[in-house]
């Protein structure tokens, strides 16, 4: 039996869930999310608050960036930090936009841009920096469930928009390939335009924030991504997150955002009505950013066709690795795949393993 060694189709294959934890949020450690990986591979890392130091930009205060790899470290999960980034058409809003950004008030400021471009220019320097790019592809299935997501922020406000691209990059680094993705989400919205105030008139501008997220990297060594990419399905089609952790950790974001915003009344009149909406928009964007994740994840496990769907006793549908047409499960959040009919787990393992019928996908 195989949880480690090549990932091309073992015979048998053990599962294990794993959680990203938040160690320090909260007054004790609370999971946020969990996955399905090979049961003996190490996770390192999870959710941090204020990793980047003190940042009133909502992708700073909270981040997920967590690395599970197998224990000869040639294979390996990553789920990368989000980014986020402002802009407007006013130019005397992007003057306020950098000086709010220049002291950590606000996000960093740039135009809008594609899911490639924004994974070459904000990604790839700071985690791949010596990493070659093999092919880019489009992934519309993510791209389409991520702008699904963000359709109810942007329709609660006039005049709005979303658009999303999603894309994998096949990156080649330190012996290594990669299948790297992103989507990039765009809200663009009207808002009241600071230059016309200036000038005594009312007018209106249209402003833009970029969410970059759903970042997942998945390695393997040169020539065998291919074959491990079932694997890398299963692992993306099991991410669940912890709604309890979202719940709370939207509460504390909407804290923060109000004590911004009461902080910021003190300023002139064009500033506070012009941030008032950019920190608005953020603070509800994070619970459809939390949402997106999952489903982006499970439509891009869907894509390469990874995945088989069993179902557990108590009615649980689980997507597991395709290819071995049996699965058991022990109901601890460990799971069994075997291409062997006359396995049987509960001779190797512990425990009570109960076997699995298949569902419909």
């Amino acid at each position: 039996m195989s949880s480690r060694a090549d990932l091309a189709a073992p015979q048998t294959l053990h599962l294990r869930r794993f959680d990203i934890m938040d160690a320090h949020g909260f007054d004790q450690p609370v999971p946020a999310a969990s996955l399905l990986a090979p049961a003996d591979w190490t996770i390192q890392g999870g959710v941090a608050w204020g990793a980047n130091g003190y940042s009133l930009c909502l992708t700073d205060i909270v981040t997920s960036h967590a690395l599970l790899s197998s224990p000869d470290g040639r294979y390996g999960f990553e789920i990368l930090p989000p980014r986020a980034w402002l802009w407007s058409r006013d130019q005397w809003q992007v003057q306020t936009m950098r000086q709010l950004a220049a002291t950590r008030q606000s996000c960093p400021v740039a135009p809008p841009t594609g899911a490639a471009q924004a994974l070459q220019q904000l990604i790839l320097p700071a985690f791949r920096p010596n990493a070659r790019i093999l092919a880019t592809e489009p992934d519309p299935a993510a791209a389409d469930a991520l702008r699904q997501e963000f359709l109810p922020l942007a329709s609660a406000r006039p005049q709005s928009q979303v658009q999303a691209e999603a894309v994998r990059l096949r990156l080649a680094w330190q012996g290594f390939e990669e299948w790297l993705t992103g989507g990039v989400a765009v809200i663009s919205f009207s808002a009241l335009s600071p230059s016309q105030a200036m000038q005594g008139s009312m007018g209106y501008t249209q402003n833009f924030e970029s969410y970059l997220q759903n970042m997942f990297g998945f390695r393997a060594p040169a020539g065998q991504l291919d074959a491990a990419q079932p694997v890398l399905a299963t692992i993306l089609g099991s991410i669940r997150r912890n709604p309890a952790w979202d719940a709370a950790a939207g509460q504390v974001l909407a804290n923060i955002a109000n004590v911004a915003r009461q902080g910021a009344m003190d300023r002139a009149a064009i500033w506070r009505n012009a941030q008032a909406q950019i920190g608005e928009m953020q603070r509800q964007s994070w619970q459809y950013r939390q949402e997106s994740q999952d489903r982006v994840a499970r439509a891009f496990s869907q894509v390469i066709r990874g995945v088989e769907t069993f179902v557990e006793p108590g009615g649980n549908r689980v997507e597991l690795t395709a290819g071995y047409g049996h699965a058991w499960s022990n109901g601890l959040g460990e799971y069994i795949v075997s291409s062997d009919p006359s396995f049987n787990p509960g001779r190797r393992l512990n425990g009570t393993w109960t076997e699995l019928r298949p569902g419909p996908p």
